[in-house]
């Protein structure tokens, strides 16, 4: 009700992402919908330095040259990392060859020999913490706690297996229908994680399908502002009720190639 997509003349995906990925496909004057559960790496959870959207949290990351730079929320000072900034994090690790294509995160002289040669200060942050490999994210003098604060190898899993769920669950519901990414008119991005992901670093990790970026949106608390709506006029209460009964729900878990697709 809220962004109009039942109305959508040309086929649209909706996505709401968090702990449930809940989506939306319009195409060919029909509505289908499902939900995948993608765990809680998108909100900080399961993260060793993973932090909800609070004042202090990272909510952007990245690095310009040899030079490290992020945003908090509230520009607090950092207390932990949120899901944007984790998929910020990763998609500039993937950009300067600290992570190969299956999510290993890289010695520096690993990332060399494969042909990304690494400034010295992106050098130093590669250490070897809780028997597995880490990326400093931030040195102790920049966070609120002193500690430095840690992306790890475990970490990046967890985010694959968020992201590999979302992703499968539009692969599954474009190849239903027979929809290729490229028909795709616009990809609609709801809630407060959708809200804040950038757009870039979302395609980059392949969490979405790499529209042009003018094709993705975000559409703020879509669901918020729906329920707004229906509490205040009978006839969007009345049409949210007809958009519901004429959306074909999509059970994943009985779907042979949603499994496939996932794992790959």
């Amino acid at each position: 009700v809220a962004v109009r997509l039942h109305q959508a003349a040309r086929p649209a995906l909706l996505l709401d992402i968090g702990t449930n990925g809940e989506m939306i496909l319009a195409a060919n004057g029909h509505l289908y919908g499902t939900a995948t559960a993608a765990g809680p790496a998108f909100e900080g959870a399961h993260i060793e330095c993973g932090a909800p959207s609070v004042p202090g949290a990272i909510d952007h990351a990245g690095w310009d040259g040899a030079a490290c730079w992020h945003t908090t929320i509230g520009d607090a000072s950092p207390v932990g990392i949120c899901g944007s900034g984790l998929v910020d994090a990763v998609a500039q690790m993937l950009d300067v060859g600290l992570l190969n294509r299956s999510g290993r995160l890289l010695t520096p002289d690993e990332a060399e020999r494969s042909g990304h040669p690494l400034p010295p200060n992106l050098r130093r942050r590669v250490i070897a913490a809780q028997k597995q490999r880490a990326f400093v994210l931030l040195d102790g003098d920049q966070t609120e706690s002193g500690e430095p604060m840690l992306l790890t190898q475990q970490d990046i899993r967890e985010l694959q297996l968020a992201k590999g769920a979302i992703a499968a669950g539009i692969a599954v519901l474009l190849k239903r229908f027979g929809i290729q990414a490229d028909d795709l008119a616009e990809i609609l991005l709801a809630g407060a994680f959708g809200n804040y992901l950038d757009r870039e670093s979302a395609v980059r990790i392949g969490l979405i399908p790499a529209l042009p970026l003018e094709r993705i949106r975000s559409v703020g608390n879509a669901a918020g502002l729906g329920a707004q709506m229906a509490l205040l006029s009978s006839a969007a209460k009345q049409e949210a009720a007809q958009i519901a009964r004429r959306t074909e729900h999509i059970a994943l878990t009985n779907d042979p190639d949603f499994q496939a697709i996932f794992a790959e």
